[in-house]
């Protein structure tokens, strides 16, 4: 068995990474047979599911990544292999974009692991998976704690000043300000001359037919103006969800991205110390 990890680890090392990825997943496959005790079967297992879990980390393939690492085993183990197992799950997920299971994996770990040696180098994920689920007033109680942990430099009001005014707007008032009055969603969405734009249709297609049918010529009144008025009102409502959705995530990336450059940036720091 310790000959199939040397020659996957050298495949890994020399950056074959399918292939490595087959032999790792071999050694799960043999495992099953081997008729080794429960302890030892759970620690290579976890051992060959890890390392490929590492091989799809290094593409960017963080999904499948999670899948793999979703597959160990973290019980019953020493608290610093258990750690590696949980800390790796959490951060696959987070990396997945599945946040609210990247969360419930770091409130796992918190609880397995008593050991606060460990528990306090998943902090910064821990902030980072919050502002991501906009669970922002939490994650400024925790980067206060963490800046005050590792005697840090900045101001947690200035990182989370957006929290004064953070003008996350509501898709579903927007459709209903567009519904009413039309061109008025896209305005309160942020996009204020579209709003102009689809108003402006709109009053021209319900002119155009109504001109149209007060001169008697009822077809194109009704077909080019009247049909054409239902196809920009019902087009503009389902765009202003879109719209409002759009500046949502421009905005929270933007908030989101001033703490996560900052928090990157002083994990580097740790690192290279």
């Amino acid at each position: 068995m310790r000959d199939l990890f040397n020659i996957a680890d050298s495949l890994y090392a020399a950056t074959y990474l399918q292939q490595a990825r087959l032999t790792y997943e071999r050694i799960v496959f043999s495992l099953q047979t081997s008729g080794l005790p429960a302890d030892s079967l759970q620690k290579l297992k976890n051992e060959a599911l890890l390392k490929k879990t590492y091989t799809y980390k290094a593409e960017a393939l963080y999904k499948e990544a999670l899948q793999a690492i979703e597959r160990t085993d973290a019980n019953n183990l020493p608290e610093a292999e258990g750690f590696v197992l949980r800390y790796e799950t959490s951060l696959c997920a987070y990396l997945a974009g599945n946040y609210n299971e990247a969360y419930n994996y770091i409130l796992q770990l918190k609880y397995f692991i008593k050991d606060t040696t460990l528990t306090n180098q998943v902090d910064f994920l821990e902030i980072l998976t919050l502002n991501e689920l906009q669970r922002w007033e939490e994650a400024k109680k925790l980067t206060a704690v963490y800046i005050q942990k590792n005697n840090l430099q900045a101001n947690v009001d200035e990182l989370y000043g957006f929290l004064k005014n953070p003008r996350i707007r509501k898709p579903e008032k927007a459709i209903l300000l567009s519904t009413f009055l039309p061109g008025v969603g896209q305005w309160y969405a942020g996009y204020p001359f579209r709003g102009m734009v689809s108003a402006t249709l709109q009053l021209a297609c319900f002119t155009f037919g109504a001109y149209s049918i007060w001169q008697r010529y009822y077809l194109s009144g009704f077909f080019t103006g009247f049909v054409l008025l239902q196809a920009f009102y019902s087009g503009g409502i389902r765009h202003t969800g879109y719209l409002v959705e759009k500046k949502n995530k421009e905005k929270i990336e933007r908030y989101n991205g001033t703490v996560r450059e900052f928090i990157i940036e002083s994990e580097s720091k740790k690192a290279i110390k």
